[in-house]
């Protein structure tokens, strides 16, 4: 009788070890597959991330390539992107500064209005001046403090006119001959920096503000830009 009961209590011992060992190996599965799923859903995450990296680089890469093309293409005389080339004459000049040591000219709004209004009478008047002859624009001081610019405690102005080669047969126009727009932006401030004046603006360390301002005219083929230096 002894052994009997003997005998029942191992086998109920061993069912409790097997059911154990069963919950045991169930836990061990389920946290592999807790684990599974967390790396799966990692992964998802990861090659996610990757994917849209690729994509971003890929568009960057793109628009960089988009950006070499637009200006090294030549300016077609019936649409000229005016804000193209005003944006690379402006990186022009920065160049030139941080080539000798000087800090970057920052945009200014202030600035640009005064030499778009500069150059527009040009354009209109066919000349190049820093003086007009209306009331209240006539210097760079009157036409800054017209928009708004009080407050500049100095203020420089660079004036440019480059016109475009012109073929002729029978006095009709062939073609008018265009460079791209780096090659001009290039030309333009490598001509102000050929001017002791001019030069002087581009390389004042005391101006921290620029307004560029380009237009071009049509009926005699040119190129108008200004651009005007400042300090608050």
């Amino acid at each position: 009788m002894d052994k009997y009961i003997s005998y029942l209590l191992i086998i109920a011992m061993l069912a409790i070890s097997c059911k154990s060992g069963t919950e045991s190996a169930n836990s061990i599965i389920e946290e592999i597959s807790t684990n599974t799923d967390k790396h799966e859903i990692r992964s998802e995450k990861q090659n996610s991330f990757e994917k849209k990296n690729e994509n971003q680089n890929s568009e960057k890469k793109s628009n960089l390539n988009s950006n070499i093309i637009i200006i090294n293409k030549k300016l077609d005389p019936n649409q000229v992107d005016e804000d193209l080339l005003e944006d690379l004459i402006y990186t022009e000049v920065n160049k030139i500064r941080s080539g000798n040591g000087l800090q970057p000219l920052e945009k200014d709004k202030v600035l640009l209005f005064a030499a778009s209004n500069q150059n527009l009478f040009q354009l209109r008047n066919n000349q190049l001046s820093h003086i007009q002859k209306k009331k209240g624009f006539e210097t760079v001081r009157d036409r800054v403090n017209y928009y708004g610019g009080k407050g500049y405690t100095m203020l420089g102005e660079n004036l440019i006119y480059e016109g475009f080669l012109v073929k002729t047969s029978k006095n009709k126009i062939q073609e008018v001959i265009t460079p791209t727009y780096q090659a001009l932006s290039e030309t333009i401030v490598r001509n102000w920096m050929n001017s002791e004046g001019h030069r002087e603006n581009i390389l004042n360390p005391n101006f921290t503000l620029v307004g560029t301002a380009v237009h071009f005219r049509s009926s005699n083929h040119a190129i108008y830009a200004t651009q005007v230096f400042g300090k608050k």
